[in-house]
């Protein structure tokens, strides 16, 4: 049964509700009582809990209740998979190697060929699990038993719930003691059972094993067996020590390298050794084949040293790559005081795990099972600070750094290491000041001449040039001939190189790497060889010689076969060249195999950098999903070790994610945060740039700068975008900051209505400096719609065609489902969108209408035929018949529209309700350049003045009551396309002002707002009133009424048309026919002549409501005068 729960154990967190029940033992108020066993057991009956079920209970009886989970389950038909985790709470872990199948490294195994499998991320670790039990045949679930809720499992367990959901979802149930924070489906559980519950329980169990027993005999002999006292099991010999190894071991194991964990002796009885423990109880063999131990298999004696050396030797030769059964193997080895060995492991697994989490519970697990406080002396401390400094977790090195300082605060070396951690932290005062108290302290050549190394790395990363180059110079000068210090005189030459790069003197910088690493072939140095060649690349890159350089980085990742930091850093560079020529698909690739090395590296600062390439990459693909799964990733390897500087590109990349996919409020929140990072802000006036970072913290500010520009520019925002365009400007940056910073001043004119024509054009050559054919790409466009105001139609088709190829390059190369990512983005499309609206002018300009057949709606599409064909735009016309007739009256009206439609004059359509002024104000912007955007309608009269200011112009948060939110206008949903304001003649006085301003100045602003907003919009007004009169009686302003009546285009009425009603019936009678799927109906001769009689005060929508009712009930196909009289009132005394 159940242990109880220990007086001193504290109850678990209290849970979120599943069900009824879920409460310890108790039942939902108002309800019949259900226990939590019973709700346990009906959720694991019911498909649709989810794919995550957490179940909580005292540890000390965590197994018993996760077998009897396996049971339950197994009765339900299910395939169980269970597994119960170690000390370091890996019990996902295993069960992911569990699903794999049984996997027995070799003692010699590849390190690279298995680092990727076998430590996978949080992330990736849950969608395995899930995948592997959604494509087995048959149910199978996971039961997880962690008596250790380590971060790890807890960020697996998360995953796995986000991951999944509905009842289809595989299940996967997790025993622990404490649920992680945000779980839904949680069942907490005590030690106590009461009768009917024991009974079930025993049902379960006995279960398991009374179907396998067919004779009286064989159950009384698992009935005895059950009620053995477990102190009977053997306590010596083999038997013994295997039962300790497997317990130390703390996890499932290979049952055909069962040997490893026995004297060399005892090898040959394995298999008989084996069998005992699982007869006994003690042991269990799986369905994968690993043997899986019981938590009860070994007495209370103290561990035995011998099998404890015998345990951490076969960890790591069967787990060779496996950092989790590295960290065990360390763990024990510090249980028997062999703290050398410890510490040898323990680094290797922290630099080998790659999620942040599981490296968090490896330090946590550390501080536990080793304190290394100021007992464990300095040198054995600045071993671990070296290892955070390689791993970045900066903090963790900080603070074994200040212990070591407390114990030996005179020791050059200790320092040293101190101030080394200050300079990764960021704070360059406190480095040089603690490497200058270093050096004083140094008594050794090497040692001083290493210290001025330090500082001057300190002062380059500072941008004190001078400084850095007198360091450098000043350790070479200390070591002077003598042999010893080989590797920091390369070191010393390193940083002058670097300086020279920083100097932009490529030329020296080639001959002095090249130098470099000739003098590291003869010192026998391969690593500073290699890092000497690479260097040299780069001087040869940003010569411009890209080719060489090329060549020049796959020459070292052919040599560097074997070592994973200059491959990433090769890598890396060969997909920036990549990018560079534009070879985009080359360049996503070679970046994410660079990200893949530089991680197994343990490189976390680098692959900070390395992420970010890929994450802008993907954007600039549009690859937007892929863009945000490689930032979570890079966030969650990442955790606590970005300095600020890292920490505040990762929010910038953030906010263009969100902006990506429209949500501006998201971006402008992580752009916020980016700046603080950096100890900056968004200035709220035109002063001086309250960034105070310096180098590439600087740099990152301008950066993130920018992207707050385009998000305020997309909201509309014009004073803030102004702010932020001048503040990033200040911050400065490279030859690309520049051009995009032109680029946006020039959006920034167009959005205020000022010219911005000569503001495109030096965008478009300081982009052409920069070689950055997107900037190009987006400049061209913009004077495009330059010269388009313009109506300079040559300069405009120039552009855009330019635009399209830039456009086309990009896409060059792409596969076919990247490709149409590419064409999805915002960007992209709006080109696309532009050059559909301006062909379609242009066919519409070109293109005679005809006057017999009336006003024909021409549906034209854009056909994007692949990469390099795009800026061909193939025109398909389908065209139906919208405005009919050949009375006078309509043709002059037709003419009218065919030579105002080009235009972009305001337009008054004017007629009595019904006679189609809709229509008309569709075909002005079908015959308009604006073809291609949006025709957005709104009527007048329908909506109150407050509510139609805010349809019209939009309104800010907070501006009256309701308003939680920015919410964008018709004006600004009309951009670069019409606005239809139908029954002008009954808006009112306040908004006939408004509706003035923006027909005047061509800006609005929204509705508690004060940011004047462009509009790129062309209006046409309709109404059925006599404005002029209005006018008279003072209801309507006649400065307004001047502005809407430079044309006016009057509807006829229908009744005096009569002769084109039988045309007009016709095309109605079509379309309904279209839109019930049946015959088209038609008008006798003689219905015809008795509509003719009818007046039509309704006009045309009249007849069309009148034409519906009369076709839906009539029983054949031509249509009688009785079909009207019948079937429509006003029609009831209709004769012929």
């Amino acid at each position: 049964m159940l242990a109880r729960r220990p007086a001193s154990e504290p109850p678990p967190t209290a849970p979120s509700n599943l069900g009824q029940g879920s409460a310890l033992g108790q039942g939902v108020h108002g309800q019949e009582k259900q226990s939590a066993l019973s709700t346990l057991e009906a959720a694991l009956k019911d498909g649709s809990v989810g794919a995550l079920l957490v179940v909580t209970a005292p540890r000390a009886c965590l197994e018993a209740i996760g077998g009897h989970i396996e049971r339950v389950l197994q009765l339900g038909g299910a395939a169980v998979v269970r597994t119960l985790s170690g000390p370091g709470g890996d019990g996902f872990r295993l069960a992911l190697a569990r699903l794999r199948g049984p996997v027995v490294r070799a003692v010699h195994a590849d390190a690279s060929n298995e680092a990727a499998t076998e430590t996978p991320s949080a992330r990736d670790a849950a969608v395995e699990i899930l995948t592997a039990l959604s494509s087995a045949s048959g149910a199978r679930r996971v039961v997880v038993v962690d008596p250790t809720s380590s971060r790890f499992s807890r960020a697996v367990a998360t995953e796995i719930e986000a991951t999944a959901s509905g009842s289809s979802a595989p299940l996967v149930v997790w025993v622990t003691p404490e649920p992680p924070s945000g779980v839904s489906r949680v069942i907490e559980l005590s030690g106590q059972l009461d009768a009917a519950e024991v009974e079930r329980w025993w049902a379960a169990a006995a279960s398991s094993v009374v179907p396998q027993l067919r004779s009286i005999d064989a159950l009384d002999g698992w009935w005895r067996g059950a009620k053995l006292d477990q102190n009977a099991r053997k306590s010596d010999g083999a038997w013994s020590e295997l039962a300790q190894a497997l317990a130390l071991v703390g996890r499932a194991w290979p049952e055909k390298r069962i040997g490893d964990l026995l004297p060399e002796a005892d090898r040959g009885t394995a298999a008989t050794l084996v069998a005992e423990l699982v007869a006994s109880g003690a042991a269990e063999i799986t369905d994968a084949g690993v043997l899986a131990i019981g938590g009860d298999a070994v007495s209370d004696r103290p561990v035995d040293p011998t099998v404890a050396r015998r345990s951490v030797t076969a960890l790591v030769r069967v787990f060779s790559n496996d950092p989790w059964a590295t960290f065990r193997a360390a763990e024990i080895a510090f249980s028997i005081g062999d703290t050398a060995e410890g510490d040898t492991l323990a680094q290797r697994a922290i630099t080998a795990v790659v999620d942040g989490d599981a490296r968090a519970d490896f330090w946590a697990r550390l501080a536990v099972c080793q304190p290394l406080g100021a007992a464990a002396g300095a040198k054995r401390l600045l071993a671990y600070v070296t290892l955070g400094l390689f791993t970045g977790e900066i903090d963790v090195a900080l603070r074994f750094a200040r212990d070591a300082a407390s114990l030996e605060p005179d020791s050059a070396e200790v320092l040293l290491a101190l101030g080394k951690c200050h300079a990764a932290m960021g704070d360059a005062p406190a480095a040089l000041v603690t490497m200058q108290r270093a050096g004083e302290r140094a008594a050794d050549a090497v040692l001083r001449a290493r210290i001025e190394v330090e500082l001057a790395e300190v002062k380059y990363r500072s941008g004190d040039l001078a400084a850095a180059k007198a360091g450098a110079e000043e350790a070479l000068s200390i070591l002077g001939a003598s042999t010893a210090g080989g590797d920091v005189k390369l070191d010393a030459r390193n940083v002058i190189g670097k300086l020279l790069l920083a100097k932009a003197a490529y030329a020296d910088a080639e001959l002095h790497f090249t130098a470099d690493a000739c003098e590291a072939a003869l010192a026998r140095q391969p690593m500073a060889e290699l890092r000497a060649r690479l260097n040299r690349a780069l001087a040869v890159l940003y010569a411009g010689r890209r080719g060489e350089a090329q060549a020049l980085l796959e020459s070292v990742l052919g040599d560097a076969s074997g070592e994973l930091v200059p491959r990433g850093f090769a890598l890396v560079n060969l997909g920036v060249i990549a990018t560079l020529e534009h070879r985009y698909a080359d360049a996503l690739d070679i970046t994410e195999r660079a990200a893949e090395a530089v991680l197994r590296t343990g490189d976390r600062l680098s692959f900070a950098r390395c992420s970010a390439n890929l994450i802008d990459l993907r954007l600039r693909l549009g690859l937007v999903s892929e863009a945000d799964q490689a930032l979570r990733f890079g966030l969650r390897v990442l955790k606590g070790s970005m300095p600020g500087t890292q920490v505040s590109q990762f929010s910038t990349l953030q906010a263009r994610i969100h902006f990506a996919r429209g949500e501006t409020a998201q971006a402008h929140q992580s752009i916020l945060r980016a700046l603080a990072d950096l100890g900056a802000s968004v200035s709220t006036t035109n002063s001086a740039s309250s960034s105070r970072g310096r180098g590439p913290g600087r740099e990152l500010a301008s950066q993130a700068l920018r992207v707050a520009a385009h998000i305020a520019l997309e909201d509309g925002d014009t004073a803030r975008a102004r702010v932020l365009v001048e503040q990033a400007e200040r911050e400065g940056g490279p030859v690309r900051a520049h051009a995009e910073i032109a680029l946006l001043r020039a959006q920034l004119s167009r959005s205020l209505g000022e010219p911005f024509a000569e503001q495109a054009r030096q965008a478009l050559e300081a982009s052409r400096e920069a070689d950055d054919i997107e900037l190009m790409r987006d400049a061209h466009l913009i004077l495009f719609q330059a010269a388009s105001a313009d109506r300079d139609t040559p300069l405009a088709r120039h552009h855009l065609s330019a635009a399209l190829s830039y456009r086309d390059r990009m896409a060059l190369g792409l596969p076919e489902a990247m490709r149409q990512a590419f064409f999805a983005r915002r960007e992209i499309a709006t080109i696309e969108r532009e050059a559909q609206a301006f062909e379609a002018s242009a066919a519409v300009a070109a293109r005679a209408l005809g006057s017999n057949a009336g006003w024909t709606d021409a549906v034209r599409s854009v056909e994007v035929r692949g990469a390099g064909d795009t800026s061909q735009v193939r025109l398909s016309a389908s065209e139906r018949p919208r405005i009919v007739g050949d009375d006078g009256a309509i043709k002059s009206l037709l003419n009218a529209v065919k030579k105002v439609g080009p235009s972009d004059a305001t337009v008054l359509i004017h007629g009595e309700s019904g006679t189609g002024k809709e229509l008309v104000a569709e075909a002005l912007h079908t015959a308009s350049g604006r073809r291609g955007g949006p025709l957005v309608k709104v009527n007048c009269a329908a909506l109150v003045e407050t509510l139609l200011l805010s349809e019209l112009f939009g309104h800010e948060k907070g501006s009256f009551t309701g308003a939680a939110a920015r919410r964008r206008g018709r004006f600004e949903a009309a951009e670069g396309g019409t606005l239809f304001l139908d029954e002008i003649g009954d808006i009112s006085p306040r908004t006939q002002v408004a509706l003035l301003r923006v027909l005047q100045e061509k800006t609005f602003e929204r509705v508690g707002g004060t940011t004047p907003i462009r509009a790129n919009v062309r209006v046409v007004c309709a109404t059925h009133r006599n404005l002029k009169a209005l006018v008279a009686r003072g209801e309507f302003r006649e400065d307004l009424y001047y502005r809407l009546c430079g044309v006016v285009l009057e509807v006829p009425a229908l009744r005096s048309r009569l002769g084109d009603l039988g045309a007009i019936s016709e095309a109605i009678l079509l379309r309904i026919a279209a839109e019930r799927g049946g015959p088209v109906k038609k008008l006798s001769s003689r219905c015809l002549g008795a509509l003719k009689t009818y007046p039509w005060p309704g006009n045309v929508r009249e007849l069309e409501n009148a034409l519906r009712a009369a076709s839906l009930f009539a029983e054949g196909d031509v249509l009688e005068p009785e079909d009207f009289a019948d079937n429509v009132d006003a029609l009831r005394g209709l004769s012929s």
